[in-house]
């Protein structure tokens, strides 16, 4: 078996056991998603933990832990180019015993300390208050020319509407966009998120883009 049919499969075994639901679909999840970054953007070493969830929002928080298996770290994980990437899932068991995800962000930044975040895609089960429930933010300043001179306007502050976006998404725009160096070639990669990424959409929930759109 070559490399991408082995990952290939590996990949749809892992997802259908986080769509049989039950406990183990979230270690399933974790294991899915390091499986991912591992092929991908991520330094060697680093990890994705399953802890459970003290805010009471879902039993289990999924989230990069760069120096132990234990430890929060702040829920980031290094990357092959010296950056960092935030990972956060809030995970959740649904009526029916399904896994669902409640919440999710997904950072790139510089450095692993604050102010560095170049953009990140947040998503929450349902929209609160004016933002869309699945967004994306840029942080940047957009510099616009005006009679008195230019003016200046921080994107952080805008919310820009996405559909739901998933891990492999963003690890595509990390090595594709950004430059970021892979473990494995794009032969390998590539498919292996396709085939991930394929059965992903077959079940992800689709939130509206405002708060009445959810209610």
């Amino acid at each position: 078996m070559s490399e991408v049919e082995s990952g290939r499969a590996e990949v749809r075994a892992l997802t259908a056991k986080v769509h049989q639901g039950g406990r183990q679909s979230a270690k399933a999840f974790r294991d899915l998603a390091q499986k991912l970054l591992a092929i991908t953007v991520m330094a060697q070493g680093q990890h994705l933990v399953l802890r459970p969830n003290q805010t009471g929002t879902g039993p289990w928080v999924m989230e990069g832990a760069h120096k132990s298996q234990i430890a929060s770290d702040a829920g980031m994980v290094k990357l092959r180019d010296g950056h960092w990437l935030r990972v956060g899932y809030l995970l959740s068991l649904t009526a029916n015993d399904r896994l669902a995800v409640t919440e999710s962000k997904i950072q790139y930044q510089w450095t692993d300390g604050d102010r560095s975040e170049v953009f990140r895609y947040d998503y929450a089960y349902e929209a609160e208050g004016q933002h869309p429930a699945a967004h994306l933010n840029i942080h940047a300043l957009l510099r616009q020319p005006d009679d008195l001179g230019s003016s200046e306007w921080p994107l952080e502050r805008v919310h820009f509407p996405t559909g739901r976006t998933s891990l492999e998404q963003v690890l595509r725009l990390l090595a594709q966009g950004f430059g970021v160096a892979t473990a494995k070639s794009i032969e390998v990669w590539e498919p292996v998120l396709a085939e991930a990424e394929r059965m992903f959409y077959e079940v992800a929930h689709q939130p509206g883009f405002t708060s009445a759109d959810a209610a």
